[in-house]
């Protein structure tokens, strides 16, 4: 089942909103819409301050309730940010690698960075995993703040919208900055700048982290040349607390402002540097439910769908809402250990699913070798068998037949010359004076020479041989006295 994610997106002039839909099929952008927020007559948002007796924020949540309405639909999560302009960043040293063991010490870390007391603001932190120093003790991390007196008043109003957000993070094209580092094959530094009517953001990414920004209102006589302008000072100042000279590399932009194409033409004459515009639906596979808006106002829309990917891919941004469940903090301050040990479990699943297979393929292969000498053995006993289907019965059955033809009678053609020698001295009695000298058999006879005493008892001798059941016929094929011995020499012929 697909998930929804509400993305909000307030700057300066207007309130974009998307509503994205993720499953099997991917990310598809649902419903989009974007709410100019009305301007008093001094040409400032009446979310600045209360003028001309409008209260602080109406601007904003007449165009907020707006947005809802048009947005009328169902969702899981939803994410809002604020415009950038009402943060301050910085880029710190933390003194341990573990986000958890951070968070304990983090507002006295960032007390001495701090023009107010740290009571008075809410901060967060991103560590900066990919940008430690391996020469030093210290951690770096990005941080984003801001004063309680300008969050409450925002949170106020959602409430009094009625829309309750999971992850309240900075606007001003930090999603979108995000999204892009997470691009593969980039620089190593570069810089990504958003620019809005009224005011623009500037985000370094180092080794595709951003490890540091900076928002700033513009010089509505000369936006490009306060652009350019903070691009160094960040640049510079940036360098200085690093302690290192890094160059740009690359530097994309973004944003509504009308001014982007005359920006890019000036940065890329007076710094040198290769200067491209951001295009979120070229980083990111989409699909669109239907057509929500024209490809004129895709700039407006892409950082609120950037928003929805950062949520979606479970990225570790900025956040200050108090929707923040204890699971959430829980994964974030141990996403590394969590992984390990899922990694691990799946391994041990693994292994644990394998390990029988791997038995029973061996068990096959043994049983497979054994049957290979059994056939073997079969055929070598009982070669005149050609069809061979379970060798160990078909062998049971030939040696039963075998024992069984060998215990019923002796007539079978295996008749064994022992039991012929039985059968002929069980036959003779014992007044006999006969000696037999030699006893031939072959196949299908037995050739019998001996001596007897006399004539008669060679014919007593034959009388007794016809009465046993082995042999079929006997005959004496001669018979003559030997005059040295004075015994009669004779020789037999038996068939069997």
């Amino acid at each position: 089942m697909s998930s929804r994610v509400l993305t909000i997106d307030i700057q300066q002039n207007q309130i974009v909103s998307v509503l994205l839909s993720h499953g099997l099929k991917g990310i598809r952008v649902v419903e989009a819409a974007c709410i100019t927020i009305a301007q008093n007559t001094n040409g400032q948002n009446t979310n600045g301050q209360n003028t001309n007796g409008a209260p602080p924020f109406q601007a904003v949540k007449d165009a907020l309730n707006q947005i809802l309405i048009k947005m009328n639909t169902r969702y899981d999560r939803c994410i809002i940010s604020i415009p950038g302009i009402c943060f301050f960043f910085r880029t710190i040293d933390l003194p341990f690698k573990n986000r958890k063991k951070n968070s304990r010490i983090f507002s006295f870390e960032l007390e001495r960075y701090l023009p107010w007391p740290v009571e008075e603001i809410e901060a967060d932190f991103c560590m900066l995993h990919k940008n430690f120093n391996s020469s030093m003790d210290t951690n770096m991390a990005g941080v984003a703040g801001i004063q309680n007196s300008c969050l409450e008043p925002f949170k106020n109003l959602f409430d009094q919208c009625g829309v309750h957000p999971d992850v309240i993070t900075v606007g001003s094209g930090y999603a979108a900055a995000f999204v892009y580092a997470g691009t593969a094959d980039l620089p190593d530094f570069y810089c990504f700048i958003h620019a809005e009517p009224l005011m623009a953001s500037i985000h370094l990414v180092r080794f595709g982290e951003i490890a540091f920004s900076r928002a700033f209102l513009l010089d509505s006589g000369h936006p490009v040349g306060s652009v350019k302008t903070n691009l160094i000072h960040t640049f510079l100042s940036f360098n200085e607390s690093i302690g290192n000279q890094l160059e740009l590399k690359d530097i994309i932009i973004s944003g509504t402002a009308s001014f982007l194409k005359e920006l890019c033409g000036d940065i890329e004459k007076e710094m040198a540097v290769p200067v491209h515009e951001f295009d979120l639906f070229k980083l990111e596979k989409l699909s669109f439910v239907s057509g929500q808006f024209s490809d004129s106002h895709t700039n407006f829309y892409q950082n609120a769908i950037a928003m929805g990917i950062n949520e979606i891919k479970g990225a570790e941004i900025f956040n200050f809402s108090r929707q923040v469940s204890n699971f959430t903090l829980f994964y974030q301050e141990n996403k590394f250990n969590i992984t390990a040990v899922a990694v691990l479990s799946v391994f041990l699943f693994l292994a644990w699913t394998i390990n029988p297979i791997i038995q029973i393929n061996r068990m096959q292969n043994s049983i497979e070798q054994l049957d290979k000498k059994v056939i073997g053995v079969f055929k070598s006993c009982f070669p005149d068998v050609k069809t061979i289907v379970d060798p160990v019965h078909q062998m049971q059955v030939k040696v039963s037949a075998l024992q069984e033809n060998k215990n019923t009678n002796f007539l079978g053609e295996h008749l064994l010359c022992i039991d012929v020698l039985n059968e002929i001295s069980k036959s003779l009695p014992p007044s006999l004076d006969i000696v037999f000298s030699r006893l031939v058999r072959t196949e299908d006879q037995l050739l019998v020479s001996g001596s007897a005493d006399q004539f008669n008892t060679i014919d007593n001798m034959k009388n007794k041989f016809e009465n046993i059941a082995l042999f079929r016929g006997v005959d004496i094929q001669s018979a003559s006295m030997d005059k040295t011995d004075k015994r009669v020499k004779f020789n037999l012929k038996i068939a069997f």
